[in-house]
């Protein structure tokens, strides 16, 4: 895989993207829609997971972007709960509530992928793009600048 040139690129944010997207669609309809409060809370944490995954990736570097994929895993469980919640009142069908878990599921383990990939990572040379193997790779590589085995430092 080519190494993300922009935050769109990123599986975790592609899944984040859909489910958030299902969210809105979902409170847009039937009984949630008088629950004012629900529809916020449920949109809003929705919300939270692509614009953290998006927001980490501008600072370029590992760490700052670790924490704000950390927090977008945090929302996805918060997503997650509200689900579970809206189903209980009856505001989600099964079939409605289990595409949106799904898709949640699916959107976890691709951010728990691309944080573990984050935290392997030494910091990286600012404004380089992260190029790992299913957003979980431990080492970036530089496609233009292969590596010489005697020599650590990318060959200009």
């Amino acid at each position: 895989m080519a190494g993300a040139r922009r935050f769109e690129d990123l599986i975790a944010w592609q899944l984040s993207e859909q489910a958030k997207e299902m969210v809105f669609r979902l409170t847009s309809k039937g009984p949630v829609v008088r629950d004012l409060e629900f529809c916020e809370e449920i949109r809003q944490s929705a919300r939270s997971v692509p614009a953290n995954i998006a927001e980490g990736f501008g600072w370029y570097e590992p760490r700052p972007n670790a924490r704000h994929v950390s927090i977008a895993k945090a929302s996805l469980d918060e997503t997650r709960n509200h689900t579970l919640d809206g189903f209980k009142r009856n505001y989600f069908d099964r079939a409605e509530r289990d595409e949106l878990l799904n898709l949640l599921k699916r959107a976890r383990v691709a951010t728990t992928r691309l944080l573990r990939y984050l935290r392997s990572c030494k910091n990286a040379p600012p404004g380089k793009p992260y190029t790992p193997k299913s957003q979980g790779s431990a080492e970036p590589k530089h496609p233009k600048h292969p590596r010489n085995p005697r020599n650590p430092e990318p060959e200009p």
